[in-house]
């Protein structure tokens, strides 16, 4: 699998201290994290990657997007920086990645940092599903313009940041068309039977450092997830800033890298 990769180092002085590695969330990129990972290369002085996930920006497509499968890529990713042990971070399908490389290949991990996702299935199963089908019998010939499509977005999305978040993943053709750089086949074929729900991983655990950081304003890590949480990271600590929703590392940066810096170092 070849996964896209960014690479924050200009302000780097804790050599042989672990790298911090982030994983997006689906419909997302390596680029949503652009402005975070600059931040947290300037605060904590370590190396920071961010990457494409399979079927998402720049990265390899493909028929299969279990959790188990992408936290091997996520390995292979690794070995190929020549990275023993990482920091990892993960939003939502990222986070549910971590987790899932966490408790297989634990040993590759130096903390770990997962953004409004739990070890359960997802709260928004339905209306992801929802954009996902739209987009995906979307006609892109038919659009001239971003706005036409923002406006055809608009019957399934009625937010406007939704829908924002949605369309950074538009590019041109060749021929001056709109297409979506998702495989949004490869991700509709995934998504009842990997994406939504997290494997039974039942009898492991990672034991060394974990933050869960939930949005106050989302029910992701509602208090019922709790005892799963716990159950796979013994040594979790779970925290929710105030006034934020899903993308809490988006809506409210600042208080998001306070807590995540301070946790790395």
């Amino acid at each position: 699998m070849n996964l896209q990769y960014d690479v924050y180092s200009a302000e780097v002085m804790n050599m042989d201290k672990p790298a911090v590695v982030v994983c997006h969330g689906l419909f997302g990129s390596k680029t949503n994290w652009q402005s975070l990972c600059k931040q947290m290369n300037k605060v904590t002085g370590r190396k920071v990657i961010a990457y494409d996930a399979v079927n998402h920006g720049r990265s390899s497509h493909h028929h299969s997007m279990s959790y188990e499968d992408m936290a091997k890529d996520l390995v292979t990713l690794l070995d190929q920086l020549e990275i023993d042990k990482a920091i990892t971070i993960g939003h939502s399908m990222g986070g549910k990645t971590v987790m899932a490389n966490a408790l297989l290949h634990g040993d590759r991990v130096d903390k770990l940092v997962v953004v409004d996702a739990a070890p359960s299935l997802s709260k928004s199963m339905g209306e992801v599903k929802v954009y996902l089908d739209y987009m995906l019998h979307m006609d892109m010939t038919a659009f001239t313009s971003r706005k036409q499509i923002d406006e055809q977005l608009e019957n399934v999305a009625k937010s406007t940041s939704l829908r924002q978040f949605l369309m950074t993943n538009l590019m041109k053709t060749k021929d001056g068309s709109f297409a979506w750089r998702l495989n949004l086949q490869g991700i509709s074929a995934s998504y009842f039977e990997h994406i939504h729900e997290f494997p039974q991983l039942d009898g492991l655990a990672y034991a060394s450092d974990t933050l869960f950081i939930g949005g106050g304003k989302s029910n992701y890590i509602s208090e019922q997830e709790h005892d799963g949480i716990y159950q796979y990271f013994p040594s979790a600590t779970i925290q929710h800033i105030p006034g934020a929703g899903h993308w809490v590392h988006a809506e409210k940066p600042k208080e998001f890298l306070q807590l995540v810096n301070s946790f790395i170092q």
